[in-house]
């Protein structure tokens, strides 16, 4: 897969210092995956796609889209590397 996606079967909480399996139903099965190696990968073929300009920039702030929890887009900061 590319991302190192490691094969889960479930939750571990830890309830007063206890560990507490919650297993996925149906002996289904999830992904867990190293979060840079995930986000690098969508990059480079975000990259790859017809039409796309990448910039690196820092985020100031959140445009907000009718409700606190909606956001339309942000207000950011082009970095000097590009």
């Amino acid at each position: 897969e590319g991302i190192d996606a490691i094969f889960e079967h479930g939750y571990c909480v830890v309830q007063s210092g206890r560990l507490v399996h919650i297993p996925y139903p149906d002996g289904r099965q999830g992904r867990s995956f190293h979060h840079s190696r995930f986000i690098m990968g969508l990059r480079e073929h975000a990259k790859q796609a017809p039409g796309m300009d990448i910039i690196e920039a820092t985020v100031n702030e959140l445009i907000e889209c009718h409700t606190p929890i909606n956001f339309s887009g942000v207000r950011a900061t082009r970095s000097s590397k590009l």
